[in-house]
């Protein structure tokens, strides 16, 4: 893997007809133009796109409370499409040092498992019906698992200086990419 990706960097500077110090002085200038996250800067909506099938979605309030939406698109080899997994919770929220930290209220969790996206046999029905109830079921126990023991979940954080790129890091170091959402009008 590391051999295609070092293959893949080579060709893409070659193409670019840049080099390595090029890359670098980029990277140098315009990855690392962060800021620390102020109370302000939270306030509004987070998008964040885990992978084409999960995406999480903060919406930070200026009284300190929060609500978070995960939505992770499901296969199953029981029925054909996606099955659209609504799963949300909320809470209060704060800065300390560099770090938001969100404190879950463990009884705001809900789940709603949505059929619209998938096509199946009538003879299933039964079956799709114990499917929703087990992945439901499923994603309400891993929530309290996870939060239970201590609700409280401190992520380090960084935004650019646009304000509109946040960046948060679990204590696992998984680091999580969010936009902020532009609400129409």
């Amino acid at each position: 893997f590391l051999e295609k990706a070092m293959t893949n960097n080579e060709e893409n500077k070659f193409l670019m007809n840049i080099s390595q110090k090029d890359l670098d002085e980029f990277v140098a200038t315009t990855i690392k133009k962060v800021r620390p996250v102020t109370e302000k800067d939270m306030i509004g909506k987070w998008r964040g796109i885990v992978s084409e099938l999960y995406s999480i979605e903060y919406d930070f309030h200026k009284d300190h409370t929060f609500d978070v939406h995960y939505t992770i698109f499901w296969q199953a080899p029981i029925y054909y499409g996606r099955m659209a997994v609504h799963q949300s919770a909320s809470g209060q929220w704060a800065i300390e040092n560099d770090s938001i930290v969100s404190y879950f209220d463990l009884n705001s969790q809900k789940v709603n498992v949505d059929e619209n996206g998938i096509t199946y046999q009538p003879e299933k029905v039964d079956s799709i019906r114990a499917f929703k109830e087990q992945i439901s079921e499923m994603l309400k126990h891993e929530f309290l698992r996870e939060f239970q023991s201590d609700p409280r979940a401190p992520r380090a954080s960084n935004i650019d200086r646009t304000g509109q790129r946040l960046e948060l890091t679990n204590p696992q170091g998984e680091t999580t990419h969010y936009q902020r959402v532009v609400e129409e009008k």
